[in-house]
């Protein structure tokens, strides 16, 4: 028996991998800014999608499951795009407030 593969795993994964490397790569290319890498925040909605679009077709509507996990996961990877756009946010408008103090 096959154990029901949670939506939004495949995707935290690759999420991190995918951040982890960006982070990474910062440090022995600093041309490679903060901001850039912040700005792909949109990849990890496109990703969750994509892998919950896969899953219902592959596994048809009634073996996708939703469990208290799954949605654990799927708010975490929800709150962590959140804050990688206010991050973006303030970078991108880092010398408007810099200038009011």
């Amino acid at each position: 028996m096959l154990k029901d593969k949670r939506v939004g795993t495949f995707t935290c994964g690759i999420s991190m991998i995918l951040f982890g490397s960006l982070f990474l790569a910062h440090m022995f290319y600093p041309a490679l800014s903060y901001s850039k890498i912040v700005s792909l925040w949109p990849v990890i909605l496109i990703l969750l999608g994509a892998e919950t679009l896969v899953s219902y077709f592959l596994n048809g509507k009634n073996a996708m499951k939703y469990d208290f996990g799954t949605a654990i996961l799927i708010m975490l990877c929800s709150i962590f795009t959140a804050c990688l756009a206010g991050a973006q946010l303030v970078m991108n408008n880092y010398q408007c407030f810099s200038t009011r103090f």
